[in-house]
């Protein structure tokens, strides 16, 4: 067996690593200043140059008409390095610029795991919304960044159910989006399936008006409410019909929909149907022989 280190040898190393931290912070004082934002954030320009005061001061230089911090900018061109850099300064970190973007809301935006942990690790509040209500959870949710999502999600575990002003959730999100695995995830971690938006459009309904089947199968297997309805009293199956995605309407017939049902223009699924994309194979799929013989083979696949 390896033996264990004794405390001197654990002190020499410790010493070690920190005078080999306090030569780069020397070395790095010894660059020369950063003519401008742009020759600091060029590949290779953290190293050639440090940042400027201003850039770091509690009222830092500003740029553009979103008033974005260099820490901002540096995460726009994905100059992951210099934002390293930059947010070691506690007050770049939380700073928003002139449209409420905070910089882990936008690191978020641009799928940058490694700035997104940082920026965590510095203690920033995974919490912080837009002036629309979004959280950086919202917006790993709807592009459909995993890692990132569970990263937050490890955090915050409230952040599952934080929706933005619209009341529109995570999981909303992800399913219109058509995220499978990300779908997959938040409902696996409790996301209220059934949840509804203002405009009373749920989970399933925006997979099913944006044509995506698998997310569909998953939503209805974690008891999606297959007969809610929107403010237009819409199904999910009248959006999935009206938009013309078949293997969705495929999915939502098997799984028991009904059928005869109006919106609040009075407009029947078939109606619906027969304008739309693709009507002649979804209207294969709408009478009740076919809907039953899809649910007998739809139950006996999960038997088997």
């Amino acid at each position: 067996q390896q033996s264990k280190k004794r405390p001197r040898e654990e002190e020499e190393e410790e010493s070690s690593s920190s005078s080999e931290l306090q030569e780069k912070t020397k070395k790095r004082k010894r660059l020369p200043i950063a003519p401008s934002i742009h020759e600091f954030l060029a590949p290779g320009g953290y190293q050639l140059f440090q940042p400027r005061q201003e850039w770091l001061s509690e009222n830092p230089t500003v740029f553009g008409r979103d008033r974005d911090s260099a820490l901002h900018m540096a995460i726009h061109e994905n100059a992951t390095d210099a934002a390293l850099v930059l947010l070691k300064t506690k007050s770049l970190t939380v700073a928003a610029n002139q449209r409420t973007w905070t910089p882990l809301l936008l690191a978020t935006r641009r799928g940058n795991l490694t700035i997104v942990n940082a920026l965590l690790d510095s203690g920033v509040d995974p919490s912080t919304t837009l002036n629309a209500g979004a959280t950086a959870f919202l917006q790993a949710a709807h592009c459909g960044y995993l890692e990132i999502l569970k990263l937050l999600h490890r955090m915050d575990a409230d952040l599952i159910e934080q929706a933005n002003s619209n009341w529109t959730t995570p999981l909303m999100r992800a399913s219109q989006e058509g995220h499978l695995e990300t779908v997959k995830f938040l409902v696996a971690h409790g996301a209220a399936v059934n949840r509804q938006n203002h405009d009373q459009m749920a989970a399933l309904m925006f997979a099913a008006q944006r044509g995506h089947p698998q997310v569909c199968q998953v939503l209805i297997d974690h008891k999606a409410d297959l007969n809610a309805r929107t403010n237009s009293r819409s199904t999910s199956l009248m959006l999935a019909c009206r938009r013309g995605h078949v293997e969705c309407v495929k999915i939502l017939v098997a799984a028991g929909c009904e059928l005869y049902v109006r919106n609040s223009r009075g407009k029947t699924v078939i109606e619906m149907a027969q304008r739309s994309p693709n009507h002649r194979d979804i209207l294969l799929y709408l009478s009740p022989d076919v809907q039953v013989e899809l649910m007998q083979r739809r139950a006996r696949n999960v038997r088997s």
